[in-house]
């Protein structure tokens, strides 16, 4: 009897003990190889997207604009750009245009062109585009995708390219942090902006810390946005996810970029907007400093990105004011977009 208690209690213990070591499936962003110089610390603050593409007269050619915040130097990293469009859009891709190196500046300079280095993807050097030998602003580069047909006869409503950063002298490794995803679309909106200055210097919408992958059963975005003076309280950040999103997300939490703590959590309208007080995640005082606003979206049970219907999907960010004209209107260079793809390909 004595024994067969002995016997019982090992078996336990030895399933608590499996149980705590098995192997559990994990959800987490893309990661990669830390960028951290002579730090222990990763260099690269935040990256994204800022604005939404703009697309020409003749709807051949659609530009955004990148955006890197480092905390440091990487000059000496070397690092190469690497921008790739999904393989449905990469045979309708005719050249990729860059601007030479913008610097702080916001108006385009001289630029230098780019035929693939394989179907849709374009390589060159991260120094030809931004800055790296400067740290804490963001630096703003600037991309055109030409294509060969216009964009309102492509097949797809909605298309995503990529930038990403790589390390040459690593076999071209993944630099964590680097990742940015835009979205083409054949029927762009438009929206109500003003066209007054009321504050907002930069802003660029991206992700915690890589894209998101098909296992994950959580959306990470990053709203960053940088004031040149002391904002207008009245305002609210918004969150809009894609309409064909919404009946598969559970809540969205939204984190205050002084504390790092949840404001909000909640589920979503069927329009997709999730709207949070501009005083209740936003420091009275950052005056040029780039403050991010995270939002981490819960998908219902059992839902993972890869499982999601359609192939890509977009996330969009704003401030927006009903104090200023007595309607609600977005403040100049607040808005911003993002996308990504259910299935990763490279």
């Amino acid at each position: 009897m004595r024994k067969f208690k002995n016997l019982s209690l090992l078996t336990i213990i030895l399933l608590i003990i499996s149980s705590i070591f098995q192997p559990k499936l994990a959800f987490s962003e893309e990661t990669g190889r830390v960028l951290n110089g002579l730090t222990r610390y990763d260099l690269i603050d935040a990256t994204g997207i800022g604005g939404p593409s703009i697309y020409s007269a003749d709807k051949k050619s659609i530009s955004f604009t990148f955006q890197f915040n480092f905390k440091f130097n990487i000059a000496h990293e070397r690092t190469l750009m690497v921008i790739d469009v999904e393989p449905e859009l990469a045979p309708y891709v005719d050249h990729l245009e860059v601007v030479d190196n913008m610097g702080h500046s916001t108006t385009p300079r001289s630029k230098f062109s780019l035929k693939p280095t394989s179907p849709g993807t374009f390589v060159f050097n991260t120094e030809r585009a931004i800055q790296t030998c400067a740290c804490g602003f963001t630096h703003t580069g600037m991309a055109t995708i030409v294509l060969n047909t216009p964009v309102d006869q492509l097949p797809k409503d909605m298309y995503v390219y990529s930038l990403r950063l790589v390390f040459p002298r690593l076999n071209n490794e993944y630099v964590n942090r680097s990742r940015l995803q835009g979205v083409i679309e054949k029927n762009p909106d438009n929206y109500n902006i003003l066209d007054i200055d009321y504050g907002v210097f930069k802003s660029i919408l991206g992700y915690n810390t890589g894209r998101p992958l098909s296992s994950d059963n959580t959306l990470q975005v990053k709203y960053c946005v940088s004031f040149a003076y002391a904002p207008i309280r009245s305002c609210n950040f918004i969150f809009k996810f894609d309409p064909q999103l919404v009946n598969y997300i559970d809540r969205v939490e939204v984190y205050s970029s002084v504390t790092n703590g949840v404001v909000s959590s909640e589920s979503i309208p069927q329009n997709g907007i999730v709207s949070v007080p501009l005083a209740s995640v936003y420091p009275r005082i950052s005056f040029f400093r780039t403050m991010p606003i995270n939002a981490k979206v819960y998908f219902k049970d059992g839902i993972t990105i890869g499982s999601l219907p359609n192939d890509s999907y977009k996330v969009m960010t704003m401030t927006t004011s009903s104090s200023v004209t007595g309607s609600t209107a977005i403040l100049k260079n607040s808005l911003c977009t993002t996308g990504f793809l259910t299935h990763n390909i490279k």
